[in-house]
């Protein structure tokens, strides 16, 4: 299900003479909750549609490029966690659209060791319409 962000969209569920429904009340706890893991199939070149989640999670067979995100919303963070698969070695790489610190080394250091996971997490800015990574920690 997709998590519908848009205030106005969530209240007009719930306007005075409404009978809001199963699927109405399902729909403001996802938006209040908020935490969905979304699985993601592996491809060379990742696409994340971030209006499913805000957690994704991916088992890399390949070297791979997490592509730039769509559908992202101003502050939100978002998680990915990526998890090398029984081969390992495989190398990550980020879209334009991600913005590291200075303080961190370029690229980031991900985990190349079979089976071995890392968790990486941004937050969305759209004036600039970056995600800038503010913490990537390897080898899980």
């Amino acid at each position: 299900m997709t998590v519908i962000n848009d205030r106005d969209t969530l209240k007009g569920y719930f306007e005075n003479g409404d009978k809001p429904d199963e699927t109405d009340f399902e729909k403001l706890i996802d938006a209040s909750v908020g935490k969905i893991v979304v699985p993601l199939t592996y491809a060379s070149n990742l696409t994340t549609d971030l209006t499913e989640g805000y957690v994704f999670t991916v088992t890399v067979t390949g070297d791979m490029e997490i592509s730039n995100p769509t559908g992202g919303i101003d502050g939100n963070s978002y998680i990915w966690r990526v998890k090398q698969d029984g081969v390992g070695g495989h190398t990550i790489t980020l879209g334009t659209k991600f913005k590291l610190p200075s303080s961190a080394s370029s690229p980031l250091s991900w985990s190349t060791t079979a089976g071995a996971m890392d968790i990486f997490v941004t937050q969305y800015d759209s004036s600039a319409d970056l995600f800038y990574v503010v913490s990537m920690i390897p080898g899980y």
